[in-house]
């Protein structure tokens, strides 16, 4: 997706599919599958740098969240007949798929593994839970050790891990299961943004 922090976008393509539509609460997202609906194609710049302002609390966090993935999952419906259509090629056979995948199926049928981990501890499987948590927070640190490797950058932050690993999980099966409650019901979700504070990040880079 082209994120709306930080994208740029060719004139005709977007007069060619339509603008910005208020369908969604994820504009962004909606105007990508558009434009890759239609045949083009979105780069991404790896040199690009952009500042922007994050959620500084949980609760700010939780409703940034909630109207991304509501947006999101809007956009993924409203383009639903692209859904395994070779015409599309990769928009409808990854593109699309991997968003009802990652966006919604994941964050709500992972419990299930922190289900398993504590009915393992009840029946007295002590090493079984050790060992595949090991495995597990092994794997996540090695990616995330790589991840910054590539970016060169210290991997100071992965001292969170852990921390990170109980609470964004809660906060993310929190705003699946509360958007598809609202998909379901079919409630009214208004575009909301998030509080801006009084104070500016200093910039990343400094030429």
């Amino acid at each position: 997706m082209v994120p709306g922090a930080g994208g740029a976008w060719r004139k005709n393509a977007v007069q060619e599919a339509g603008g910005f539509s208020a369908d969604t609460l994820a504009e962004d997202t909606d105007l990508t599958l558009a434009i890759r609906r239609l045949g083009y194609r979105v780069r991404y710049d790896n040199e690009a740098i952009v500042d922007t302002e994050v959620p500084q609390h949980t609760a700010a966090l939780v409703q940034q969240r909630f109207r991304w993935l509501f947006g999101t999952l809007q956009s993924a419906w409203k383009y639903r007949s692209v859904l395994f259509r070779p015409t599309y090629g990769t928009l409808g056979f990854i593109g699309l798929p991997c968003i009802w995948l990652f966006q919604m199926a994941v964050p709500l049928v992972s419990p299930a593994a922190e289900i398993s981990m504590l009915a393992a501890l009840v029946a007295g499987h002590w090493e079984i839970v050790v060992c595949y948590g090991s495995a597990l927070f092994g794997l996540e640190l090695t990616a995330g050790l790589l991840a910054y490797a590539l970016e060169r950058e210290r991997p100071d932050d992965l001292i969170l891990l852990p921390a990170q690993r109980t609470y964004y999980r809660a906060v993310l099966l929190y705003v699946a299961g509360r958007a598809l409650v609202s998909a379901i019901r079919g409630a009214w979700v208004e575009w909301t943004k998030i509080e801006r504070s009084t104070t500016s990040p200093q910039p990343l880079h400094s030429n």
